[in-house]
């Protein structure tokens, strides 16, 4: 795993490269084009990261959709994501399910500024245009509508992953978020959740609900690497965007404090029920992200094929071809 994981390193880091270079040049020719080509090298980067997930832990995940129009729509067009943050493998599962809807190319966040200096993640991070904040309101309201601008006029579905939380739950930052609904009197009260931070209207149209069987071992990414699975279970629900009331900052903050009782009791549901209410999505662990891993030590080598089944098949990343595309820059995945 080490021999692998160190292949792994390397080929991402060349993952970064090839984005600088796309930076520096693609993106003053056009700028479709190196949104494009960073999607696919996006895509590449996160993979790895899901082919350990699913393959080395066989940690696995099950979705929920609130209604058929949910499952029809997710990754289809652009999204706001308001998601519930509890641990530090959220992303990862979130990005295991955007696999599942072939948009993992297009996932995008807010994130600390200094995370855009850090190898591998913060890069790609930089490159895919995602909204660095510095935890000051006055220099980060800026920030927030001119990038959610820039994501929404990519031409290919991009879903932006929003923690309202702030930060990760702890019984201390409960204690403290509670304490503070109570000293200004918000009428709110949670079990499982902090009080959501309401800035702006960047309300999301997809409400993310995750949940982890806590009796395993601990929910880290550490675990993951140490071949430990876990299991999530993942309830969505579109909201449209013409029901979020926008007039004024009242109605926008209590929409939120709402949106996470309705987080709350489904929570409490799956407490009681070990499950989410809703259609339950069949799920397959992918191929392609596997593939993906394994091929990683051949780029680092300086080989442009891999295998599949013991037939030759080009590598995307260094021959630009590919087989098969679809709309979201993700080749259709096999699964087993």
């Amino acid at each position: 795993m080490r021999f692998c994981g160190f292949f792994v390193f390397i080929a991402c880091l060349l993952a970064n490269l090839i984005q600088l270079i796309n930076y520096l040049t693609i993106r003053y020719v056009s700028i479709d084009y190196y949104r494009r080509i960073n999607a696919w090298l996006q895509y590449f980067v996160y993979s790895q990261f899901i082919a350990i997930t699913e393959w080395w832990s066989k940690s696995s995940v099950t979705i929920y959709a609130a209604d058929e129009a949910t499952a029809r729509m997710f990754g289809k067009e652009h999204a706001f994501i308001v998601a519930n943050h509890r641990y530090e493998v959220d992303a990862v599962f979130m990005w295991l399910v955007s696999n599942k809807f072939n948009v993992l190319g297009g996932c995008k966040a807010f994130g600390k500024k200094d995370l855009r200096y850090t190898p591998i993640i913060g890069w790609t991070f930089f490159f895919g245009e995602y909204i660095f904040l510095e935890r000051n309101w006055q220099k980060d309201s800026m920030n927030i509508g001119s990038g959610i601008d820039r994501l929404m006029a990519h031409k290919h579905p991009v879903i932006l992953m929003i923690a309202a939380e702030g930060t990760r739950f702890t019984a201390q930052k409960y204690e403290t978020s509670m304490k503070f609904a109570a000293d200004r009197q918000l009428g709110v009260h949670y079990n499982h959740h902090l009080l959501p931070r309401v800035k702006d209207p960047e309300c999301a149209i997809y409400c993310f609900q995750m949940a982890f069987d806590e009796t395993r071992e601990s929910i880290k990414v550490s675990t993951l690497f140490k071949g430990q699975p876990m299991h999530c279970s993942i309830h969505l629900k579109r909201v449209s965007l013409s029901t979020v009331p926008t007039d004024t900052d009242e109605q926008i903050t209590q929409y939120l404090y709402d949106l996470f009782t309705e987080k709350d009791q489904l929570m409490d549901y799956y407490y009681k029920n070990k499950s989410f209410p809703g259609i339950k999505i069949p799920t397959k662990r992918t191929f392609t992200g596997i593939y993906l891993t394994i091929n990683s030590a051949r780029i680092s080598k300086g080989s442009t094929y891999g295998t599949i089944n013991g037939k030759e098949s080009h590598n995307v990343l260094t021959t630009g071809k590919s087989s098969k595309r679809d709309n979201n820059f993700n080749a259709s995945p096999k699964e087993d």
